[in-house]
């Protein structure tokens, strides 16, 4: 059966009609429609807001998180197909995607291109292990906000992540929305953030500890404490990406409780 594209004209529409796309099969996107709620005036009328359905089930859906990237929830291939002819048939092919793993032989036979970040999407519903790891879990201060920035962009440096917004506004919106941590043992020893909230759910990204800093579980304890703080206020899932390259970090995760749930690929796609 083909499957048939719906485009939406409001964050408020798409959510409503997401159906069986959860925030663990639309991680992203979930999390983009509820930060445009939160603050309407940042999404521009016009941005497409799409989901595939087959035999009248929502089963992939698909937003344009910038002007150049789009970002698929997980589904079958033939429906992220089918999601990507909507961008080709409107002349809008874009520069760059996040797609499923699986999907990923398709959708480069369709947009020629190249993987430039791969990564594993994690889940934890249950309060985590927390490490016995020396300090505390507080919030960051705007009179920190200097140093923040310097980690933030060794973080960006390090993990090389395809279109990452500029280290300052990412530091300044998550210190004015409450969103940025720091584990504490008398020194600042490392830092995490939270990112896509929705009543459900919430992602912890930024995790970084300063090279001097690292081998003694900080950055462990931070994500660990703060997933906790998370689901201790009512979360029914936290989430995560992790690069799938850095083996040590993945394990850190699934020490504490994360659970995998699937593989994800940035791609950066070819003119059309």
């Amino acid at each position: 059966m083909t499957p048939e594209v719906r485009v939406w004209p409001t964050p408020q529409a798409l959510l409503a009609n997401l159906g069986a796309i959860d925030e663990v099969q639309g991680c992203i996107v979930h999390g983009m429609a509820h930060a445009w709620l939160a603050r309407p005036g940042a999404f521009r009328p016009g941005t497409a807001l799409l989901t595939a359905t087959i035999g009248g089930e929502t089963v992939a859906a698909a937003v344009q998180a910038s002007a150049g990237k789009v970002v698929f929830s997980l589904g079958p291939t033939e429906a992220i197909l089918a999601l990507a002819d909507w961008w080709e048939r409107t002349g809008r092919r874009p520069s760059a995607a996040a797609v499923p793993e699986t999907a990923r032989a398709a959708l480069l036979r369709r947009w020629p291109g190249f993987p430039t970040f791969e990564n594993t999407l994690y889940g934890l519903r249950a309060p985590p292990r927390l490490p016995d790891t020396p300090g505390l879990l507080r919030q960051a201060r705007n009179e920190e906000k200097d140093w923040l920035i310097e980690w933030t962009t060794a973080f960006g440096s390090e993990a090389r992540l395809p279109g990452a917004p500029k280290p300052r506004v990412v530091v300044e919106s998550k210190l004015a929305a409450g969103h940025l941590f720091v584990w504490d043992d008398g020194v600042p020893r490392a830092i995490a953030a939270l990112a896509g909230p929705t009543p459900r759910s919430v992602r912890i990204n930024n995790v970084y500890t300063p090279d001097v800093f690292r081998r003694h579980g900080y950055g462990s304890a931070a994500v660990a404490a703060l997933a906790a703080k998370e689901i201790e206020a009512g979360r029914k899932l936290v989430q995560l990406f992790a690069d799938r390259s850095l083996g040590h970090t993945n394990h850190m995760y699934r020490n504490i409780g994360f659970e995998p749930v699937a593989d994800f690929v940035d791609l950066e796609l070819n003119p059309a």
